[in-house]
């Protein structure tokens, strides 16, 4: 009997860290911007259509239902973009400055604070080294999300990068999540 109420109770802890189960909750604010509309969008199945985030009093909220996690891109006006890495329940804030889009924060999961670190490392770098920042970032934390979009955005179809450091950084990923449908289709 006490197993059972155990389980329930840990169930039920569980179920209350999150008061939006299969949803994400996206909320944001931007210093120097009373209003306006960024578009939202996901090709990792987030959403199925291009979304609008509605800016009022330099503050957003957007909520999607999602079945698993999935990556989304805040395009702003200047069609520039921001990656944001979503699961299920997770709440992201992003804090930033409308006159500096290169330095908005994204808060809220490990993916999206590590992002924001790399982000802010390779600003004003050249691409090689960038991509040697990537590298690093890549197989230093090989099982987060963000590990796979650096790979795929940096490495995968540069023909400039030797074979052996793209086979590198893709069997890293592979041996740190062996199970990634996802993954292993690249």
């Amino acid at each position: 009997m006490r197993f059972k109420l155990f389980y329930i109770a840990f169930l039920l802890t569980l179920l209350s860290f999150s008061n939006h189960p299969g949803q994400v909750m996206i909320q944001g604010s931007f210093a120097h911007l009373e209003q306006g509309e960024f578009f939202i969008y996901s090709p990792s199945g987030g959403t199925d259509r291009l979304d609008t985030l509605h800016i009022e009093n330099g503050e957003f909220e957007y909520m999607a239902s999602i079945d698993g996690d999935v990556i989304f891109h805040l395009m702003y006006p200047n069609y520039s973009e921001l990656t944001i890495f979503a699961g299920p329940g997770d709440d992201i804030k992003i804090v930033g400055d409308a006159q500096n889009l290169s330095a908005v924060e994204v808060k809220g999961t490990e993916d999206n604070e590590t992002y924001t670190e790399f982000r802010k490392r390779i600003k004003g770098l050249s691409d090689k080294e960038v991509r040697d920042v990537a590298q690093q970032y890549a197989l230093e934390h090989p099982t987060l999300a963000l590990s796979r979009y650096l790979f795929s955005t940096y490495f995968l179809l540069n023909d400039s990068i030797p074979q052996a450091q793209i086979t590198e950084i893709f069997d890293s990923l592979c041996r740190a999540c062996p199970d990634d449908v996802e993954l292993s289709k690249l």
